[in-house]
């Protein structure tokens, strides 16, 4: 048997109803609006097949599968260069000498205060 979990109780029979009620009304919110986006664009025209007629052209699908390779290769080093900076400090905070503890505890207190301004 699990045990309960202290920072959340489980909705009774009430609760349960009400989720329910609410996500079949989000979904079928969401759903809406997706058909009139939908009925919009195709009377505006924006599914006529000589507007989607430039992607069939293999210089566009070579740009566009450059394009992706690239971003797809700087993801992958981002993710490199992040895993090569929090794995130090990561063992860093799971040591049980003061020494070691002491620079990546306030390495990483540090930059947690700074946000993203971009």
């Amino acid at each position: 048997m699990s045990r309960p979990n202290p920072l959340y109780e489980a909705p009774g029979p009430v609760g349960r109803m009400r989720q329910r009620i609410v996500s079949v009304v989000s979904a079928l919110a969401v759903c809406g609006l997706l058909a009139v986006i939908g009925m919009r664009l195709a009377a505006s025209g924006q599914f006529e097949a000589d507007k989607w007629a430039i992607f069939l052209h293999w210089g566009t699908a070579k740009f566009l599968f450059d394009g992706l390779v690239s971003t797809l290769e700087a993801a992958a080093c981002a993710a490199l260069v992040a895993f090569a900076m929090a794995f130090p400090l990561a063992l860093g905070r799971l040591s049980k000498r003061c020494g070691s503890v002491s620079w990546p505890a306030r390495t990483s207190s540090f930059s947690a205060r700074f946000h993203c301004c971009c």
